[in-house]
């Protein structure tokens, strides 16, 4: 399959990678074809939604990035620095309610999957 973006973990996480033959050896000792196939579909959905999750974020960066180079000849050096201080610290600001809300959706979805 084709490489769709980097991903960089915010906390540590633990991944384990299963090789396809080793698989293949399990589902040939213990067979369960009904498992099998209901844990292929369940990670395809679960891929096919990463990646049109992926796809939303890069237009968004993207259409982002055009909108800021058609400002009216928005230029950090026709910014006063007390301009650019205000500017940097909205930026700021707006991260940091983005990871505050990324947790939180996080937290919730968690709280949802245990229960």
């Amino acid at each position: 399959k084709a490489y769709f973006g980097s991903l960089v973990a915010l906390q540590t996480c633990h991944v384990v990678r299963i090789p396809k033959s080793s698989f293949q050896h399990a589902m040939e000792q213990y067979p369960s074809q009904q498992a099998a196939l209901k844990l292929r579909k369940n990670e395809e959905l679960v891929e096919e939604e990463f990646r049109g999750a992926m796809q939303r974020v890069a237009t968004r960066k993207l259409v982002w990035n055009r909108y800021q180079g058609s400002l009216n000849n928005y230029s950090v050096a026709n910014l006063s620095e007390l301009e650019m201080l205000i500017k940097t610290l909205e930026s700021w600001k707006t991260f940091f309610r983005q990871v505050r809300d990324c947790r939180a959706r996080k937290q919730d979805e968690l709280e949802r999957h245990t229960k």
